[in-house]
């Protein structure tokens, strides 16, 4: 039994929304609005129903000291304001607050496109630049081809993980996340990787080995770096493992008596079958799509070593609306790899009831 790598970066989507990023409301900002305007020419009717538009006074509340505007004392038992949709000022404050708010969204997207949890594309490749991390090239592509085949760059999310772990390789003591940075650097075919570590013991003055793992003929100093590749299943090719163990062994990234032994992980294969029930009502067809939609990126995120899979959480994810029962035939019970283990899903199959 190996001891288990532990590092896990913090997790971004569950950070909580920045507080830079406002609430925008149609109607709050179309109020504030109409409420200024009238405050400083209200459009008042009078008991004939004629409008009348009038001049506010400024006044000061004697107790509180509170400024605002309003009609003067004269004209209140007479006139009425009434917020009239069909007024030229009603529309222009319409049109107004409809721009105000699609500023406000875009300072939005602004702001979120600054920030690692949720920028994509071109804003995320600028905060990798300030990480010394380019974007990955996972195909050249073939521009002669016909028809061409464009170059296919590293996700958004993958990417993003290895921002997030960047600044672990800034050590010369060799910790886990630094390693991981690395090894996924090394190529873009690395979906992930972890880490495992011997443990030895002295006992009456002699190294006793308590935990190999999984290293042939281990030393102290070796350390297992599992990985697993973006294609296929999963199974690392030798050619992929040889180009990461020399990312892992280059003098400026490993310490100087670590040994990393580099080896693909193991790969459990299972399938999802279920059988969902539906309410009557809506086509169940987009109900088991929608589920299907979730229950594929559940898979997707536990694509990862060492990561289980439970039917609880299978459940969970086809438990969409509009769902009255889900029974998942398989996997016939929970999968739960060790840390040189990986689960491959191969085929996701639902069926209504």
């Amino acid at each position: 039994m190996s001891q288990n790598s532990a590092f896990t970066a913090s997790d971004l989507s569950q950070l909580p929304k920045p507080t830079a990023v406002e609430q925008i409301d149609f109607e709050t900002l179309r109020k504030e609005i109409i409420d200024q305007l009238s405050g400083y020419s209200p459009l008042l009717f009078d008991g004939a129903g004629e409008p009348v538009l009038m001049q506010a006074e400024r006044y000061t509340d004697e107790t509180t000291g509170e400024v605002y505007f309003r009609v003067p004392a004269d004209d209140q038992d007479t006139l009425q304001y009434l917020d009239r949709e069909v007024h030229p000022m009603a529309r222009w404050a319409n049109v107004t607050a409809y721009r105000v708010m699609v500023e406000r969204q875009r300072f939005n997207q602004r702001s979120l496109g600054l920030m690692l949890a949720y920028s994509e594309d071109d804003d995320l490749d600028q905060i990798g630049a300030n990480f010394s991390t380019p974007r990955l090239v996972v195909d050249h592509g073939d521009p002669d081809a016909i028809p061409p085949r464009p170059k296919v760059m590293e996700d958004n999310e993958s990417y993003r993980r290895r921002i997030q772990l960047s600044p672990e390789r800034i050590s010369t003591a060799g910790p886990e996340g630094s390693y991981i940075y690395h090894a996924l650097s090394a190529d873009a075919d690395v979906l992930d990787a972890n880490v495992q570590t011997p443990v030895f013991d002295l006992v009456n003055g002699s190294i006793v080995i308590i935990d190999d793992a999984d290293i042939y003929r281990v030393k102290p100093g070796h350390l297992g770096i599992n990985i697993i590749s973006r294609t296929g299943d999963g199974t690392a090719l030798q050619a992929l493992i040889e180009k990461v163990e020399a990312a892992l062994s280059d003098k400026k990234v490993r310490p100087l008596n670590d040994v990393p032994v580099v080896r693909s992980a193991f790969i459990i294969d299972y399938e999802i079958d279920a059988t969902i029930e539906t309410f009557n009502g809506p086509d169940s067809a987009v109900i088991i799509a929608e589920g299907r939609k979730r229950v594929e990126k559940y898979v997707s995120d536990m694509r990862r070593i060492g990561m289980p899979i439970y039917r609880s959480m299978i459940k969970a994810a086809l438990g969409v609306a509009g769902v009255k029962n889900v029974v998942v035939n398989k996997p016939a019970s929970d999968l739960i790899p060790n840390q040189r283990e990986c689960g491959y899903c191969t085929g996701i199959t639902l069926t209504e009831a």
